[in-house]
């Protein structure tokens, strides 16, 4: 799923995006609907287990806010 034009705004994603990035001290580009990760592997790949979940969450209905990604994200880096 593109959870990331699905976050209320541009200002709200990047705000996700650059938590996101200092959680898991990565690097998060986005391209249109194109998301890139730069970083350690093992980090990439649990950056993308967010991501996927996120999208997951969107698709099924569930309206985002800054607050749900920041804690979905903890709560998912807890169990990666």
């Amino acid at each position: 799923g593109d959870w990331s034009s699905d976050v209320c705004s541009s200002d709200l994603r990047d705000a996700n995006l650059k938590y996101i990035e200092s959680l898991l001290h990565v690097q998060i580009r986005t391209h249109g609907s194109d998301i890139s990760i730069d970083g350690d592997p093992k980090d990439e790949l649990r950056a993308q287990t967010i991501f996927k979940q996120l999208g997951d969450l969107v698709a099924e209905g569930y309206p985002l806010s800054s607050g749900d990604v920041k804690t979905a994200a903890q709560l998912l880096l807890e169990l990666i």
